[in-house]
């Protein structure tokens, strides 16, 4: 079972649709809350520290809503 490498709590398959993909190159998946709060402050993905370029950050409609 994967694990949200940002909160570290294991990724259920009953939580699908809370948990999305990032656009690095091994599309890493995160809780969307906790991937939420990271974008926000960061432009990398936070397993791999692979850049994120603007156009491929997730826009998320409570991305103001959640960050911290």
């Amino acid at each position: 079972m994967a694990e949200c490498s940002i909160c570290l709590a294991f990724l259920k398959d009953d939580e699908a649709k809370l948990i999305t993909d990032l656009d690095c190159s091994n599309r890493h998946q995160f809780h969307q809350e906790c991937l939420t709060k990271w974008i926000v402050h960061n432009d990398n993905c936070p397993l791999c520290r692979e850049k994120i370029n603007a156009d491929d950050k997730p826009s998320w409609d409570n991305l103001n809503d959640t960050a911290l």
